[in-house]
């Protein structure tokens, strides 16, 4: 048998000689190293997108606050955040925020959905078809809340409410024009606008807050009295309910002799004629037995007995006339319009005031007090006028009456009853909704949820994170750069180094 016959079987796989084998094993480690790289980069891409996420912004960019991690870490069903997304591409500060909430529960799932192509989702939320690019839905088995992208952005300049009131400012503060109306408001008084114009990020509390709802066991089912030519919901008043997925129905009660089982809440919003004495038993009737009622009312309510006797049981009575502002600074335009104290420790109102959500009540009465209050009755002023305040009777004379409440909260400690007063039935008017930024629509909600049994919010305040400083913005153009560089360059630059540097050892 020849030499050639003779060869074994390694021989043949890696060369007889001694730099064919060589060639032949680093042919096979760069094959290995290169499998292994490729291997890594499948397992990196299956780790959560929040686990990569590393938030080196000086200001936490990308860092959820504590409130949300204890909360979102208790949550024990499924929820899905769905994103309206045009070709399914999210916003950078959007998707690393979506991405922390994963990373802290696997019941959170992100979903984006294409407003044009995923029409079936779409039609599965009611106004969803009408809610701006990079909205939020969050929706639980339950229920769900549609988030608009326009809520959870705002713009804010420093020192501005030196020349603004807080009224223009939050009225402008979600607008995408702020900075051109804060230009001519400058340029009206004389003044250079040369503070620096934030643009902030207050999604989190936003998509918190919805989660909360969403997983809760139960919500308010609020009804609202008709049958005496009530003032009917305004559309932003309705759109806001309906945002925050409250369910409501009207109840005429002129039609039934007791109220529903199932009511959580009756709200009563300025009736132009007043109810009948079996109504306002019925309703008190309701009250003593731990009901809830949200009373909304006009100067003109004043003077319907059975309407106030409802108040009454809960120890309040109205001031007659409309309330004038002797305090500039205290209303809007007019003396009328009025900018009252807000309460800041309240439930109702701690959260909206650490906001600096400020209202405008136009037309309004005073709210008056029990020297002696019925047995367990606490009785707490939400919202009050200055100590310049008086009021314009009907008869035109004017009366002093100083600090006076035109917004109340009562309660009954041992039945649980609870009664919310609003004394402006013009703060919930469109008009007047739009120009105040919708704030008075957050006060509100939270006396629903404050008077609910089944729902009570426990998401706090989370402050909003300023995108003022820009990110680094990297280009199509510069991913695929550094990928050739990184991906193809650099791998062959280090094979031409090593090929080079084994020729040199072959020639010696």
């Amino acid at each position: 048998m020849n030499n050639q016959q003779q060869t074994s079987l390694k021989d043949r796989l890696l060369g007889s000689d001694r730099p064919s084998r060589d060639a032949v094993r680093i042919t096979l480690v760069l094959a290995a190293l290169l499998a292994a790289l490729i291997v890594i980069n499948l397992l990196v891409g299956l780790i959560p997108k929040g686990v990569t996420l590393v938030d080196i912004t000086d200001n936490d960019q990308f860092t959820v606050s504590a409130t949300t991690k204890d909360f979102v870490k208790k949550v024990k069903e499924d929820v899905t955040i769905y994103v309206l997304c045009p070709t399914n591409v999210m916003t950078p500060t959007l998707d690393a925020l979506l991405a922390r909430y994963q990373m802290l529960n696997g019941h959170i799932h992100v979903k984006t959905v294409d407003a044009v192509r995923d029409t079936e989702i779409i039609k599965k939320f009611s106004g969803a078809e009408s809610m701006s690019d990079y909205s939020v839905i969050v929706e639980s088995d339950r229920r769900y809340r549609m988030i608009d992208s326009s809520n959870m952005y705002y713009y804010s300049i420093e020192g501005l409410n030196a020349t603004f009131t807080p009224q223009e400012y939050y009225s402008f503060r979600y607008s995408d024009s702020y900075t051109q109306v804060a230009m001519a408001y400058y340029q009206q008084y004389g003044l250079i606008l040369d503070d620096v114009t934030h643009y902030c990020f207050r999604a989190e509390q936003a998509i918190s807050e919805a989660i909360d709802y969403v997983t809760a066991e139960s919500i308010p089912h609020v009804y609202v009295a008709k049958g005496h030519n009530e003032t009917q919901f305004g559309n932003m008043l309705t759109s806001f309910l309906s945002q925050l997925s409250l369910n409501y129905e009207d109840i005429n009660l002129r039609d039934v002799s007791t109220l529903p089982s199932d009511m959580s809440n009756l709200i009563i919003y300025a009736p132009t004629t007043d109810f009948t004495e079996s109504e306002a038993d019925m309703v008190i009737s309701y009250l003593s037995a731990g009901g809830n009622v949200l009373l909304i009312t006009a100067p003109a309510n004043t003077a319907m007995p059975n309407l106030l006797r409802i108040a009454a049981a809960m120890g309040l009575s109205p001031v007659a006339g409309v309330i004038h502002e002797g305090n500039a600074n205290r209303y809007v335009d007019v003396p009328t319009a009025l900018n009252p104290d807000i309460n800041a420790k309240h439930t109702i109102t701690s959260s909206g005031v650490s906001n600096k959500y400020t209202v405008v009540c136009p037309n309004a009465h005073g709210i008056g007090t029990a020297a002696t209050l019925p047995a367990n009755v606490t009785v707490t002023t939400l919202f009050s006028t200055s100590d310049a305040a008086y009021v314009v009777q009907a008869d035109g004379s004017e009366k002093d009456i100083g600090a006076t409440a035109i917004a109340v909260a009562a309660q009954n400690s041992e039945t649980g009853a609870k009664l919310t007063w609003f004394a402006s039935a013009d703060a919930f008017d469109d008009a007047i909704v739009e120009k105040n930024g919708g704030n008075s629509l957050y006060y509100l909600a939270m006396s629903i949820y404050w008077q609910s049994k089944s729902y009570t919010p426990v998401i706090g305040d989370i402050a909003a994170v300023d995108l003022t400083d820009e990110l680094l913005d990297v280009t199509d153009f510069s991913v695929i750069l550094l990928s050739v560089i990184l991906v193809i360059l650099i791998p062959v630059a280090f094979l031409v180094a090593g090929l080079s540097i084994r020729a040199r050892r072959k020639r010696r």
